[in-house]
């Protein structure tokens, strides 16, 4: 077979396998709700003891959901369990099952840990702690897991809250069952004509419904977020709209200002040129000043303009001046 003829059936095998470990995860998934349903309905009709074929399928169901795609490099799922457990300050049941001496691997104790959780009516809260953190799930399981199924997982999870109402008590630590070497296949025979008790279907509605109140409350709290930012975005558009009606007012009066500065410089500046060409010629004084009287009338009042402009005093004095030098002189001699 040429190279090309091996890469494509190789790429055919992995697809049906990848295929199969689909169709076996999904029925995993279908077959542990199955049990779950089960178990209530059993304890409904005071029928379900620690030996029922029903109990026994669903610890089966549960160690197989744990063996299932998990990185036998990092040992057995007990040690993923354990780390799980002590992360979440959990490791009083730890603790319990490492005293018992009737267990002597791993295997065991993961399958004394799943009744021991039953049996205190906290197996969803430990299942969930199993699959909440993704980093450190993704160290012992392959994408193709259980836990790794979001949208499944979480519907198994609100099953076993229903598991809580069942009472189970079990001797564990003289328990005749061999943990350590138990070996079940799941029975799916029980599950095929599975029909639900009342009791059962009640429970379920009540998880259907406060399923539905939880969406409902989330829709709404959406909506209330959306209409509060429609709201501040609306707030702060009339916010900028003020800004630049106030920018377009303070930009005019600028304008406004810089305007009456250059008229002002302007006459200023023909006011000194007056005065100079009147220093240059003295006989312009009389013109010179009656036109800088005119000047200042015209322009706008300031103190500064005192400092520049000749005072009617000096008018005076030049006007005298300027008749003696033109008086005829008289010699009465």
């Amino acid at each position: 077979m040429s190279e090309k003829g091996r890469r494509s059936s190789l790429m055919k095998i992995s697809s049906v396998e990848a295929t199969e470990r689909e169709i076996q995860r999904n029925n995993l998934v279908s077959v542990f709700r199955l049990a779950i349903k089960s178990l209530i309905d059993l304890f409904f009709v005071n029928r379900l003891t620690e030996h029922s074929s029903e109990f026994l399928n669903f610890v089966a169901i549960a160690e197989n959901i744990l063996y299932f795609a998990f990185h036998h490099s990092k040992g057995t799922p007990w040690g993923f369990v354990k780390l799980c457990c002590k992360q979440a300050g959990h490791s009083a049941s730890l603790d319990t099952i490492k005293r018992f001496d009737n267990v002597a691997t791993d295997h065991g104790r993961l399958r004394m840990w799943i009744r021991m959780c039953v049996m205190e009516k906290r197996f969803s809260d430990y299942f969930k702690l199993l699959y909440e953190d993704e980093k450190r799930l993704s160290r012992f399981y392959s994408d193709h897991s259980v836990f790794h199924l979001k949208h499944a997982i979480d519907v198994v999870y609100n099953d076993l809250i229903g598991l809580n109402a069942v009472d189970l008590l079990f001797c564990l630590r003289g328990s005749t069952t061999d943990f350590d070497h138990e070996v079940r296949a799941i029975d799916y025979t029980p599950y095929l004509n599975f029909q639900q008790c009342p009791e059962s279907a009640i429970l379920d509605l009540v998880h259907a419904e406060r399923e539905a109140t939880a969406k409902k409350k989330d829709t709404v709290d959406h909506a209330q977020q959306c209409a509060y930012l429609e709201e501040l975005v609306k707030t702060r558009d009339q916010q900028i709209e003020q800004l630049k009606q106030t920018e377009v007012e303070l930009t005019a009066k600028l304008a406004e200002y810089r305007s009456t500065i250059k008229s002002e410089r302007q006459s200023y500046e023909s006011v000194i040129l007056e005065l100079q060409r009147n220093n240059n010629n003295p006989s312009n004084g009389l013109r010179v000043s009656h036109s800088t009287g005119h000047m200042s009338q015209s322009m706008p009042h300031t103190g500064a303009l005192d400092d520049v402009c000749l005072t009617s005093m000096d008018l005076d004095d030049r006007k005298e001046d300027l008749v003696m030098q033109e008086e005829p002189k008289v010699d009465f001699n």
